[in-house]
């Protein structure tokens, strides 16, 4: 009995302790070097003062495996072919672990993507059940001059 009794004493006293405890508000000082590196991937600005907004779009994906070892190289095998057959686009190796995926083009429409890969699956019949239209956050950058606002072509070192 004493036991119980010692365990509920216990028991109320942890349950007050944390039933009064404080609250407040918190305030954070800092430079306006911390951020300015808070916010730097929020808008991209080029040297020649264009602001460059990135636009959400399409890629075809050709290839995706976990095989421990062998993925990754044969994704990279896989872009160098892609790349040199399709020279007009770019591939990209992507590491979603455990998968080694690989990316082809930026496209930002649908259907310009879904033509694509009908190209690549005549290309390579073998993976035509394998190819696929994804969905990307960051394929085509839009550059926007600062006292206009009308959108330019992105210049060739500004491209993805």
């Amino acid at each position: 009995m004493k036991m119980r009794h010692f365990l509920l004493t216990i028991f109320a006293c942890l349950f007050a302790t944390f039933a009064w405890a404080q609250q407040g508000t918190v305030t954070i000082h800092h430079s306006d070097s911390m951020e300015q590196l808070l916010y730097q991937n929020k808008k991209a600005t080029t040297a020649n003062t264009e602001e460059a907004l990135v636009a959400t779009g399409y890629r075809v994906q050709i290839y995706s495996s976990n095989a421990s070892r062998k993925a990754k190289e044969t994704a990279f095998e896989w872009k160098k072919n892609i790349e040199e057959a399709f020279t007009n686009h770019k591939a990209y190796v992507v590491y979603q672990a455990p998968f080694w995926k690989v990316r082809v083009g930026d496209f930002t429409h649908y259907a310009e993507a879904v033509l694509f890969s009908k190209e690549l699956a005549k290309k390579y019949p073998k993976e035509a059940g394998e190819i696929i239209v994804v969905k990307e956050k960051q394929v085509k950058p839009l550059y926007f001059k600062n006292d206009t606002n009308t959108p330019t072509e992105p210049q060739a070192e500004n491209t993805l």
